[in-house]
């Protein structure tokens, strides 16, 4: 058989340090029992709620025929820094098909690890069961028509809570992010600003008395320590998210993932020109006017004609150099003036916005922490999801997809570093 080929142990394995983690949680990986010096390609495929996902990467065995991902880098990577969870965030698209509704809670889903050595030889398989929440975690709607989601840890004592907010896609945010947190003993509000029935249909005009009133319903649910929040938003949900704190001295942690604390204009359904994302009643707040320079038609054509993802950075940027200094003093959030402590964590190649200048704009405030990644995209935050394609996001147009910038290790790095970030800032402050 292509085993006693390619291995040297009569019962050659792969060994897991946890075979059902936590999904952020890492895992130690070995293979033992190969040849010495040998190519052994180890395909890891696992199913999410939206698709099927794998990745197929090549170690070379010690002297002793032994893999230790913990001290060796996959012969497809250029650096040579070991990154143990390559196999998971290397991840890529195979079969973009649902694998549950999008209303199903999903509590965890099963990888399975493959090792092949060079000649197509099976040396072992392991299934390893990757937890998205804790069984004990419930979740109900809040709101009628539902604009949000409280999710609870279970148990008898109250949590401190977290919501969540996504970014310019609209509708509720990730289950992902929610579920972990639950896990974690937080209560969790997934809630949805706009694009969902009860909402705006577009990122304008987005009332924060609205999102407050949601807020407060989800304060005021027994199991929830309502004077003690916090608010953690990606992207626009971001600039969403810190625009919150300096109004509310309930929410002591503030987390913003890829996101702008200076407020621009919304996002149009279409080409239209964008109306103000944010109002307090029937007052716009002051955001930077977002205008296409003459050149923007070109570069489009230009992605229509090559293919290649589009930079909207270009845009934030011009909206950023062009206002004066009174327009970008307005539409910048004070997010020193509140109760509690703020994280920011921005990409240095964040090709869909400027969001590394932008929060560097405020970074010297004492209660401000701005972590930035150099060579990290918009893609950044739960860690250890596929990240194989998190180069681009969806289709500006048909086949031309949003650039987002970065690359995969990068992004792997900047969302390891960046959660646990996260969560000890939540930790900090909340417990």
């Amino acid at each position: 058989m292509s085993v006693t080929r390619w291995c040297t142990s009569p019962n050659p394995s792969i060994t897991v340090t946890d075979t059902a983690p936590l999904f952020d949680e890492p895992i130690g990986i070995t293979i033992t029992g190969c040849q010495p010096n040998s190519e052994v390609t180890l395909r890891t495929r696992m199913p999410l709620p939206d698709g099927v996902y794998e990745s197929a990467l090549t170690y070379v065995s010690d002297q002793r025929g032994t893999i230790d991902l913990a001290t060796v880098t996959p012969i497809e990577f250029e650096s040579h820094v070991p990154t143990p969870m390559a196999p998971f965030w290397a991840m890529e698209p195979i079969d973009r098909q649902q694998q549950a509704p999008p209303e199903a809670l999903v509590r965890s889903v099963a990888a399975t690890l493959t090792a092949r050595g060079a000649d197509g030889g099976l040396i072992d398989e392991k299934t390893i069961e990757r937890r998205l929440t804790a069984e004990g975690v419930t979740r109900e709607p809040i709101g009628d028509p539902v604009v949000g989601e409280r999710w609870l840890p279970g148990g008898d004592d109250p949590a401190p809570g977290v919501i969540l907010f996504g970014g310019s896609e609209g509708g509720l945010p990730p289950q992902l992010p929610a579920g972990l947190l639950a896990a974690r003993g937080y209560a969790v509000c997934r809630l949805a600003y706009f694009g969902v029935d009860g909402t705006p249909s577009t990122l304008e005009g987005i009332d924060l008395r609205d999102v407050r009133s949601t807020i407060d319903r989800f304060r005021s649910t027994a199991g929830v320590i309502g004077d003690r929040l916090g608010v953690m938003g990606w992207s626009r949900g971001g600039e969403l998210a810190a625009q919150l704190a300096p109004t509310d001295p309930s929410i002591k942690a503030t987390i913003v993932w890829a996101g702008s604390p200076v407020r621009f204009h919304g996002v149009p359904d279409g080409y239209s020109n964008p109306n103000p994302a944010w109002l307090d009643g029937t007052t716009a707040l002051p955001s930077l006017q977002i205008s296409p320079s003459l050149r923007f038609p070109a570069r489009l054509v230009r992605a229509v004609l090559t293919r290649r993802p589009f930079r909207l950075r270009p845009l934030y940027q011009r909206a950023f150099e062009h206002a004066t200094d009174e327009e970008r003093q307005a539409a910048t959030i004070d997010v020193g003036e509140t109760a509690g402590r703020t994280l920011l964590l921005s990409g240095g190649d964040d090709r869909l916005w400027p969001s590394d200048r932008l929060c560097a704009r405020v970074a010297d405030d004492p209660s401000v922490e701005h972590r930035t990644y150099p060579s990290a995209g918009h893609a950044i935050g739960v860690p250890y999801r596929p990240l194989g394609a998190s180069l681009v996001g969806p289709d500006l147009l048909p086949r031309v997809p949003v650039a987002l910038g970065g690359d995969p290790a990068a992004n792997a790095r900047a969302s390891e570093d960046g959660w646990q970030a996260a969560l000890d800032l939540l930790f900090e402050t909340l417990r």
